[in-house]
């Protein structure tokens, strides 16, 4: 083997490193976000705020369901999957989350309202890091 198809089969390997490590941090971007959201629907619907806090926690709630039953075999997925998919697909989520998160801090529901904003921006910033940092390694090769 020369060393050039060494050195290639070495980039090729570091590549593959750099997908699988930004899968998993992606992957639990994904798995972090809708629990909070879901923490921040149930402290609202504490707090007093029965309807915006019982719809972010019931969304959520289909979001992680449909997660859940997502890595069942294909024979053992329930009709509802559509429903979470749907929601992820058409960002109902992000867009609920953001107008509870302004419900949340125009009626001074300030722990509600740190917990959505985590969530929004620990995805959004995270999931951005994430691109950034695969795009300058894909640069380099």
């Amino acid at each position: 083997m020369s060393t050039r198809s060494r050195a290639r089969a070495g980039q090729r390997e570091a590549s593959m490193r750099r997908v699988h490590v930004a899968a998993g941090i992606v992957g639990l971007l994904l798995f972090v976000e809708p629990p909070l959201d879901g923490l921040a629907g149930y402290l609202l619907f504490q707090e007093g705020h029965r309807i915006i806090g019982a719809i972010v926690l019931s969304v959520n709630i289909v979001i992680a369901a449909g997660v859940l039953f997502s890595f069942l075999p294909d024979w053992l997925h329930l009709p509802g999957l559509t429903l979470a998919a749907a929601i992820a697909h058409d960002n109902v989520n992000v867009w609920l989350g953001l107008v509870a998160l302004a419900y949340a801090a125009a009626v001074g529901a300030w722990p509600p309202a740190l917990v959505l904003l985590l969530g929004t921006v620990l995805v959004a910033i995270g999931g951005r890091r994430v691109v950034a940092w695969l795009s300058v390694g894909r640069s380099r090769s």
